[in-house]
């Protein structure tokens, strides 16, 4: 492949995903779409660097004259109004599911070390800090929020049966103890 396809198809890979995350939005869990879309502009200018450092100005592909995309806030997130939709929709969910009422319900009968070690205190902790990203419009942990609702009921579902088979245990030993 010689360098002027190479080079063309690099800035156009960059160029469009640049224009996607842009609308669209990214994926990152823990970075903003504007930092993205920042560090996808520095790989433009680096390319273009590389391409005036290696090569001929006649043999620069046409893709080099484009104009840069510009920088953005950092802060910059694609489709706000959606991601707040949808984490109102996903905390309504995540609330009303029945395995996390019966965590909330049923935790205060666990001990301190006993709600670490099955994760209860980490479940109603998750939803303080989903509730507290929603009251700061902390869109990058929202967006994660949303994109982990699965994950989230599945972990509910799977601290209930802890909690269950912990409930039945407990009972077992007091009968035991009884019968001494």
């Amino acid at each position: 492949m010689n360098k002027t396809i190479y080079y063309k198809e690099l800035l156009e890979s960059d160029y469009n995903r640049w224009d996607k995350l842009y609308i669209e939005g990214g994926y990152d869990p823990f970075w903003s779409d504007g930092c993205n879309l920042n560090l996808v502009r520095n790989h433009i200018m680096n390319t273009r660097r590389e391409i005036e450092e290696n090569m001929k100005e006649e043999d620069f592909p046409e893709i080099y004259y484009k104009e840069v995309p510009p920088e953005v806030d950092s802060e910059y997130m694609a489709k706000t109004d959606e991601i707040k939709t949808n984490a109102e929709k996903t905390l309504n969910e995540l609330e009303n599911d029945e395995n996390y009422k019966y965590i909330v319900e049923h935790a205060s009968e666990f001990s301190p070390i006993t709600k670490k070690r099955m994760y209860i205190s980490q479940a109603i902790g998750r939803m303080a800090y989903f509730k507290k990203a929603i009251q700061d419009s902390d869109l990058v942990t929202l967006r994660r929020m949303v994109r982990r609702r699965k994950d989230e009921l599945d972990f509910y579902k799977e601290i209930v049966n802890k909690m269950k088979m912990g409930i039945n245990e407990n009972m077992q030993l007091e009968l035991s103890f009884e019968e001494l």
